[in-house]
């Protein structure tokens, strides 16, 4: 796998991010898609453009994981689904703030 340093890490400001098209590439259970809408939904100024660090990327991806075996998630966080892909602010405020939801199954 090969990494492209972009610049300091604009999450935790402390290490050397890398691509986000290599969190990507490194996925193959469908957690990449989650795990970048989370970032999005808790540093709202963040895109893939920016880049993330090892680990920062860990910790969202393990969040995504956390919330998706716990049954409480927004379809947004789901593993695999990216045909569930919810709207960008779905709270009726639109402050962007994260309302879970227990899953129904």
């Amino acid at each position: 796998m090969h990494s492209r340093i972009t610049a300091i890490c604009p999450l935790c400001r402390e290490s050397p991010a890398v691509d986000a098209a290599t969190h990507r590439d490194g996925e193959d259970e469908g957690i990449a898609e989650p795990t970048f809408a989370m970032i999005e939904v808790l540093h709202s100024g963040w895109s893939e453009d920016h880049g993330v660090c090892a680990v920062c990327w860990s910790f969202y991806r393990n969040l995504v994981r956390v919330l998706n075996i716990s049954g409480c998630f927004d379809p947004r966080f789901r593993i695999g689904g990216r045909g569930a892909i919810a709207p960008a602010n779905p709270n009726e405020n639109g402050q962007g703030s994260l309302e879970f939801q227990r899953s129904k199954t």
